[in-house]
């Protein structure tokens, strides 16, 4: 018995050794942006640290919090090439191909060329189903465990492990420990962007909410991470169609940078600093005049978006009201001399046709705010 329990505590020891190596390794390939490969490293770490201490253990909580981080920056990169996919399929649907364009030009032998290489398409298409149907006969369990693994996103995953740190950081936090706040906050604000990349707004909004009330608590009322915390607010509410709080959001992010910028001037004027210091101060203050004016150009489309939204309000609203009359009272508002200040009220087929548009204006609004790059603010 003794021997067989020295074996499996060496086994354990290696593992754990393993384990460290992947969350090291795991954690550079983050920091360098390569997702594909932290993901890889940092999974395995996880499943090695969990299977030793548990899902909920302090010692889980850090790698975690790195492999949801991983999964949602992969998730983000996929989320771009396919916007680029898009968006190369819409310029080609508006600039048809030449032969398309001059069919004359194609000779006698034109309609035959194109017809033979309809023919190898389709063989080709026909041959790749018949080798997947064949993979699929051969290795039936390998092809289950592969649409399991499909059905499951990346960015569910990424909300999974960083709720289980959210957990343990909250334990932690409750019980006074040190540092538990910040990684609290941290590990919240990434669970507020896996909503906002997951389209889940409301969530988003609530999560930053969060990650706010221990920010304020733990932090310097100047930190760039507040900054950064309302920022992401602002994007969440302009998503969700509440344009107001967005732009309250934005304008608490810049006054909090400026604050920042106030202070850094501050000690970069004072007698005492080091010049080493004041040339850092002074660094960061360019940096911070460059993120309020990405700021300030978000928060300028969101005023327009407000602006486009109220005045396709304005202009369906006599329509709805003509309809509402009419099926309340019957008849028309033609009484009350009903006058539509020299404009012509539009038909309630137009009136639905504007709503439609603002719809697609909305759209339009969350898309650019999700494909605009990320203003870096910390």
């Amino acid at each position: 018995m003794e021997g067989t329990s020295n074996i499996q505590e060496k086994t354990e020891c290696e593992d754990l050794q393993r384990a460290y190596e992947l969350e090291s390794v795991g954690k550079k390939n983050l920091l360098s942006e390569n997702y594909a490969d932290a993901v890889a490293d940092l999974s395995e770490a996880c499943q090695i640290f969990s299977e030793l201490f548990g899902d909920l253990s302090e010692k889980c909580a850090s790698v975690q919090f790195a492999y949801g981080s991983a999964l949602l920056g992969l998730a983000r990169e996929e989320s771009a090439v396919l916007a680029n996919e898009g968006e190369s399929s819409d310029e080609e649907e508006e600039n048809p191909s030449k032969e398309e364009e001059e069919p004359s030009k194609l000779g006698k032998n034109g309609e035959a060329g194109k017809l033979d290489k309809q023919k190898v398409e389709k063989k080709s298409v026909e041959q790749v189903e018949s080798e997947k149907t064949e993979d699929k006969e051969e290795n039936p369990n390998e092809t289950l465990d592969q649409d399991e693994e499909e059905d499951v996103s990346n960015l569910q995953v990424a909300w999974e492990v960083l709720d289980l740190a959210r957990q343990t950081y909250e334990r932690l936090y409750s019980n006074g420990e040190e540092d538990a706040g910040k990684k609290l906050a941290n590990t919240l604000r990434a669970l507020g962007e896996v909503a906002m990349e997951s389209d889940n707004y409301p969530q988003a909004i609530e999560d930053f909410g969060k990650c706010l009330e221990i920010q304020v608590k733990v932090l310097p009322s100047d930190d760039r991470a507040i900054s950064e915390t309302h920022f992401n607010m602002g994007s969440a509410y302009s998503c969700n169609g509440e344009i107001t709080n967005a732009i309250s959001s934005y304008k608490t992010s810049i006054s909090i940078l400026e604050e920042k910028m106030s202070n850094l001037k501050k000690e970069a004027s004072s007698s005492e600093t080091e010049e080493a210091a004041k040339k850092a101060a002074m660094e960061e203050i360019e940096d911070i005049t460059r993120v309020i004016s990405d700021i300030k150009e978000r928060m300028e489309d969101t005023v327009e978006a407000k602006k486009e939204v109220m005045e396709t309000i304005d202009l369906v609203k006599p329509a709805v009201e003509k309809k509402v009359y009419s099926a309340v009272f019957g008849g028309d508002m033609s009484e009350f001399g009903e006058t539509t200040s020299g404009f012509d009220v539009p038909s309630i087929g137009s009136a639905e046709s504007v709503a439609t548009s603002s719809s697609v204006k909305s759209v339009n609004l969350i898309t650019a705010v999700k494909r605009k790059a990320p203003v870096s603010i910390v």
